[in-house]
């Protein structure tokens, strides 16, 4: 598979998009970006890897980090590892999964799922549960599946909210609750529209 080394597309891989990104930048011409760091937030406390974009340089190391933690760009022993410099802290990716990229992680899903219907081995670690999607016939389930849609959304706002108080105006995540919106308020409310048949909708 010939890889893309133009901003041209379709591509190959997301990865190759953001290669793609590198490549446009110095085509258009590095001088034509002003390098400024306004509205640029670090937000991780203690990552090894940079998080402003200030000269040229960084795009490339950020377009690595991107990479490397998503769909992964080196393997050792069929494992999409992840160098050091570009892990989050353990703290902040729990267990050993920092290691790792997302895609290694959902071939991890994938073969623990099916060494699972083969018998073969017994998951260690429990997945959430699938709710089948069903259209509300009685008053009840339908002010179920509106109230659950409702608070989903209002959710969605607060977590927006937080997400501009970030970006634009340079508050922590500690400062706007950010975790705790996503994963206390914003995660379990998906999971309520599911559970009453309907499928999450965001605004």
């Amino acid at each position: 598979m010939k890889h893309h080394t133009t901003p041209q597309y379709p591509y190959d891989s997301i990865g190759d998009m953001y290669d793609a990104l590198v490549t446009g930048i110095k085509q258009v011409g590095e001088n034509q970006f002003s390098w400024k760091t306004t509205n640029q937030q670090a937000l991780w406390d203690k990552e090894p890897f940079k998080q402003k974009i200030e000269v040229p340089g960084d795009v490339h190391d950020a377009v690595t980090t991107i990479s490397l933690q998503g769909e992964g760009k080196t393997t050792a022993e069929g494992r999409y590892a992840i160098p050091p410099k570009y892990r989050l802290e353990d703290k902040d990716d729990s267990g050993s999964l920092n290691e790792h990229s997302h895609y290694e992680r959902l071939l991890e899903i994938e073969n623990r799922h099916l060494e699972s219907k083969n018998q073969e081995s017994i998951l260690d670690r429990k997945f959430p549960d699938v709710y089948d999607v069903s259209t509300a016939t009685d008053e009840a389930s339908k002010n179920k599946q509106h109230n659950a849609l409702d608070n989903l959304q209002k959710r969605f706002a607060t977590l927006l909210k937080d997400l501009d108080n970030m970006w634009n105006q340079g508050m922590t995540p500690d400062d706007t609750h950010f975790w705790s919106d996503m994963c206390d308020g914003l995660l379990p409310a998906a999971e309520e529209c599911w559970k009453a048949g309907v499928v999450p909708k965001w605004s």
